[in-house]
């Protein structure tokens, strides 16, 4: 029986992902600074909250104001940091659907 994960339990695991898998610096939402890989770790992160989880998870986990009010983000922040991935998406992408399944794989047990 697969586990039921709570929303603040996927997005930690997509926090996860972006520091274990992809290198993101531990505090990339926590730490405003303008940095390149920051505000890249961030994005994707905005990404994977909004988009991954209609794909993987087959809902939304947050909309873009809930998601404001979890990270402190504002909603304009977010919004374009999802569009500035999406135009970035490609072939490589289905990776990221591994690795996400992976982690989620390893939570259960």
């Amino acid at each position: 029986m697969k586990k039921e994960f709570t929303p603040d339990e996927k997005m930690k695991v997509y926090e996860n992902i972006l520091i274990k898998e992809y290198g993101a610096p531990d505090d990339f939402l926590t730490n405003r600074t303008r940095k390149q890989e920051y505000v890249h770790a961030r994005y994707v992160y905005f990404y994977m909250v909004i988009e991954v989880g209609k794909v993987f998870c087959h809902e939304q986990i947050f909309g873009y104001s809930a998601l404001e009010r979890k990270t402190g983000y504002d909603h304009s922040t977010v919004y374009f940091g999802v569009q500035v991935v999406k135009g970035y998406i490609d072939a490589k992408s289905q990776n990221l659907g591994k690795v996400i399944n992976r982690q989620f794989e390893q939570y259960e047990n």
